[in-house]
């Protein structure tokens, strides 16, 4: 599994601490989780190659008993689900937790998704001694150039963990779109989160968009609808992932069909 776990602001560990003064908050179960993820929170920036993106295991900061399995995608609006929700995170070691909460998921359109992943990679938080010295990398400045080696690059070598394809991290936990509670679209992210925290009676946070890169972004969203060879190679690398997401639009409007 070629997955790195991303953890919570110090706003989160703030409110992690301030529930070990709570006294409707001793589940001693999730008070250990909670312990445990406030010492990684604390120590993760000192040891990042060593930590593994996990799902994580929400709980409502009201309602103890209350608990949700966000199954964590990189580069799928985790982390403004994260700012946006008003719950803090417990990292989730035991797969079997899934079996009690309520499963949630954000799928993303895979045509634009390499987008993101791309200017994430360029970031070069995972991998930096060999990203440096790549085709794409060095012709950066060439952004439609870059994007393209990028491409031809990673069709057959994921070597950087954001590249993992969205169906991998329902796989590995043996779970389909069947399993989930709430299925969440990228594209339509601020409106699906707003109606997931009204159905669970949890706050919603102002919803603010990542505009970094926002002109890159731009052309290369421009490119990949204009350019066919472009677009057949991105449906080559993330094929299983244009399955799921038609399948995820349609597990969508069948859940919330379903409580309207």
């Amino acid at each position: 599994m070629n997955e790195e776990l991303v953890f919570s602001s110090e706003i989160t560990t703030f409110r992690i601490f301030s529930k070990f003064f709570n006294p409707s908050f001793c589940n001693p179960s999730t008070m250990r989780k909670i312990f445990i993820f406030a010492l990684l929170s604390l120590f993760s920036p000192l040891f990042p190659e060593v930590m593994r993106w996990e799902s994580k295991c929400l709980v409502d900061t009201n309602d103890s008993s209350k608990q949700f399995a966000f199954i964590f995608i990189p580069k799928n609006g985790s982390s403004t689900f994260r700012k946006i929700v008003n719950t803090f995170f417990v990292v989730d070691f035991n797969p079997s937790d899934f079996q009690d909460s309520t499963k949630v998921l954000i799928v993303r359109d895979p045509l634009f998704r390499p987008i993101s992943i791309y200017s994430e990679v360029l970031n070069l938080r995972f991998e930096k001694e060999r990203t440096i010295h790549e085709n794409f990398y060095i012709n950066r400045a060439d952004i439609v150039k870059s994007f393209k080696q990028f491409l031809h690059i990673i069709k057959d070598d994921f070597y950087e963990p954001h590249i993992t394809h969205q169906h991998t991290f329902l796989d590995e936990k043996e779970l389909s779109l069947s399993d989930i509670d709430f299925v969440l679209l990228f594209e339509n992210l601020e409106a699906d989160i707003k109606l997931f925290c009204k159905l669970n009676a949890l706050p919603f946070q102002i919803f603010c968009e990542n505009s970094s890169n926002s002109y890159n972004k731009k052309i290369l969203k421009n490119l990949i609808k204009s350019d066919q060879e472009v677009r057949d190679l991105i449906y080559s690398i993330w094929e299983k992932d244009f399955e799921l997401y038609e399948a995820a639009k349609s597990r969508r409007s069948e859940i919330f069909n379903s409580i309207y």
